[in-house]
């Protein structure tokens, strides 16, 4: 009859589905929920079970052989040093470079290709920027193992 809506019942095959779609749906919600809880879990007692040893002293010692001597301060030093080396080395280059493609650079096969391959820079594995960053900073450049070299292959690593 023309004008009357016509309804179609889902098939078993189709019920069989959606069924089987929210169960799995539920199922990876708890398996998900789960693993969040053991988490947040092993967290609380970390810090619960690691209050207690947290101190100024710990934090401001240097390393010692006598555990209640001991403390993270050149750990501490080092990794402030380290980044603030990576962030002032990488930021400029990072934002200049990327103000340059996209507001001066021609529009031109060459400049596609290293768009490309700056989007692929991104999923290279950090061990390769290691290699790369001993090749060139350490042996080449000759910084030897230093903060420095560090900070510098951190920054090659996050600029893309």
């Amino acid at each position: 009859m023309p004008g009357e809506s016509i309804r179609l019942r889902a098939g078993g095959a189709v019920a069989r589905r959606q069924l089987v779609s929210r169960l799995s749906r539920y199922l990876f919600l708890a398996a998900a929920l789960f693993g969040v809880s053991i988490l947040g879990f092993l967290g609380y007692e970390t810090i619960v079970s690691g209050a207690s040893r947290l101190s100024l002293d710990f934090l401001t010692n240097y390393p010692s052989r006598f555990a209640e001597k001991a403390g993270l301060r050149p750990a501490l030093f080092g990794t402030f040093w380290l980044m603030m080396i990576t962030i002032f080395s990488s930021i400029p280059i990072a934002i200049g470079t990327a103000i340059w493609i996209e507001e001066f650079a021609p529009r031109n096969r060459v400049i596609t290709i290293v768009k490309i391959n700056l989007a692929n820079l991104a999923g290279v594995p950090s061990i390769i920027y290691g290699i790369l960053g001993l090749t060139i900073f350490v042996r080449f450049a000759g910084m030897d193992r230093s903060l420095l070299a560090g900070g510098f292959t951190l920054a090659l690593m996050i600029i893309p």
